[in-house]
């Protein structure tokens, strides 16, 4: 694993290994702009990321998808604010040529007219639909909720329509103006994983990134930690057979912070670990109330913001019981704690899945393309599986009693709560698989 940076300041990690196919991965991030230069720009940045694979000056975007399609390649750009990140795929022989059109479409997009208009309406129609989708709304008030940052502040989580009207304001000249003022490469990061010639692969970074700096400076917008809103907010969603409630709390801890293995252990057994979780097991197999429901547990590497949450996809009838089900859940891990028998179990499947991602390529070159910006080495990973071995039941127990607290949680939950039950058939409650809202 060969890791350095170009002469712009560009940093890369390349690891070359044999791969089925010889498939090569790549994962890119762009770094650009302060809170100052973010503030206030809506959507621009947003749709500036998502408008560079829509055309080059040199290529138009039937022209791009062709040539990739012919070499059997996929690149995604996307993002905003601080960071606009590339995805890439290919195979050993087209690495160069694909990396070719990346810095085609990063340095010379067209901003078409047309493209643009397309986008604004694809945009526009999903936004529209998610109006009175009960995840999408239930997903993004939540956010505003736990993250109330001011209207202008590039952090600021916008509602549907508040999105819809952010789309109606960028312009063209708003695009071209934000690429020329904050777009280049001097703090960007890429890492390249799979059958690849390393010599060739750092010439080819160093001649079409290595030369080009941002042209105005970049420091990172910290999260703030923010205490959370007690308390629920109901959102009604007419005609809509499934309804989504999520529950959580801000923890102010970091991924480095004494608890956080403990926390990552007991999030598992709370509802992360998906089918034989305690939520899982109480919500969908005893209770037979949920369709999908589960928790996640995060922590940011650089901030001391981490938040837990736990879902449950639903009909809107058996809402106030799931509500009812999460916190006697929650406190009867307070008052009796885990058992030695999950936990065990737990700790497992854990080692078990953090070594499968590991494996996989796409993986492991999103993990090594955020190391370089946050200074670790794969050694990290070796690290943290150590500290999770080291932790006792009762440290798992202690945190969980010690952070989530069902009195200082938040709760959003939007359905179709006022219509009589009674005149609907059962039957039209969603299918079980209905559960890729909730990710």
């Amino acid at each position: 694993n060969a890791t350095g940076k170009l002469s712009n300041g560009m940093e890369y990690a390349l690891l070359s290994k044999g791969t089925r196919g010889n498939v090569v991965t790549a994962s890119m991030t762009i770094r650009v702009g302060t809170k100052e230069s973010l503030t206030g720009i809506g959507m621009t940045d947003n749709l500036t990321a998502s408008m560079l694979m829509r055309g080059s000056k040199n290529l138009n975007r039937q022209a791009i998808k062709d040539k990739l399609d012919g070499m059997e390649s996929s690149v995604s750009i996307g993002g905003g604010g601080n960071t606009i990140s590339v995805g890439i795929n290919t195979t050993k022989a087209h690495l160069s040529d694909v990396l070719a059109i990346v810095e085609d479409v990063l340095k010379n997009p067209a901003f078409d007219e047309t493209e643009f208009s397309n986008l604004k309406t694809e945009m526009k129609t999903g936004l529209e639909s998610q109006q009175n989708d009960p995840m999408s709304v239930a997903g993004v008030v939540f956010s505003k909720t736990m993250k109330p940052y001011p209207k202008g502040d590039v952090r600021y989580v916008p509602s549907i329509p508040e999105q819809i009207e952010m789309l109606d304001d960028v312009t063209i000249d708003g695009m071209k103006t934000l690429h020329g003022k904050l777009y280049g490469m001097s703090n960007a990061t890429i890492s390249i994983v799979g059958d690849f010639d390393q010599a060739q692969t750092l010439k080819a970074l160093e001649t079409r990134f290595g030369t080009w700096k941002n042209p105005s400076p970049f420091v990172r917008i910290a999260s703030d930690y923010l205490p959370n809103p007690a308390g629920g907010t109901k959102i009604e969603t007419p005609d809509k057979a499934n309804s989504l409630m999520l529950t959580g709390i801000n923890l102010k801890m970091n991924d480095s912070s004494p608890e956080y293995p403990a926390m990552y252990i007991g999030n598992y057994l709370m509802g992360g670990g998906m089918l034989n979780s305690r939520l899982a097991v109480r919500l969908r197999q005893k209770d037979g109330i949920s369709y999908g429901a589960g928790s996640q547990f995060s922590a940011s590497s650089l901030d001391e913001t981490g938040s837990f949450m736990a879902y449950a996809i639903l009909a809107p009838e058996n809402a106030g019981k799931a509500e009812a089900a999460i916190t006697e859940e929650i406190n009867k891990v307070r008052n009796e704690g885990f058992t030695s028998e999950e936990f065990t179990k737990a700790k497992e499947n854990i080692m078990q899945s953090r070594q499968l991602s590991r494996s996989k390529d796409a993986e492991l070159a999103g993990k090594l393309n955020g190391y370089l910006y946050l200074d670790r080495k794969m050694s990290y990973d070796a690290a943290f599986d150590e500290k999770l071995k080291a932790t006792t039941l009762e440290e798992v127990n202690n945190a969980f009693r010690k952070y989530i607290d069902p009195s200082k949680l938040t709760l959003v939950k939007a359905g179709d709560f006022e219509k009589k039950f009674a005149e609907k058939p059962a039957e039209e409650a969603a299918p079980a698989g209905k559960l890729s809202g909730a990710e």
